[in-house]
């Protein structure tokens, strides 16, 4: 069984409809370590060009103690200004990084 501490989000999947069962709750989701990909224009996920910040955002929201010199807020507004010449306000970062609280 697949029991992820930390997945980006919850695959899918069809039971058996003979046999229809409840999934046990991944102890991500028990424990509150959900991820959630970042989104600005288009999600960070895949097949945008948002996709080369996503590649920095996971390792470090997955391992923080081991990337503690990116900062996600400048790598955004550096992308963000140089590919869509757009400077994001601080509000706007925080948004798109789903910042809770600072």
């Amino acid at each position: 069984m697949w029991r992820p501490r930390s997945p980006s989000r919850w695959p899918r999947s069809s039971p058996d409809a003979a046999t229809p069962k409840t999934p046990p709750i991944p102890p991500a989701v028990k424990g509150n370590r959900l991820r959630f990909n970042p989104q600005g224009l288009c999600p960070w996920d895949r097949f945008g060009p948002e996709e080369a910040l996503q590649i920095q955002w996971a390792p470090q929201a997955l391992h923080p103690d081991l990337f503690t010199d990116l900062d996600m807020c400048a790598e955004t507004r550096d992308f963000y200004q140089k590919f869509f010449h757009y400077e994001p306000t601080e509000a706007d970062r925080d948004l798109i990084l789903q910042v809770e609280d600072k």
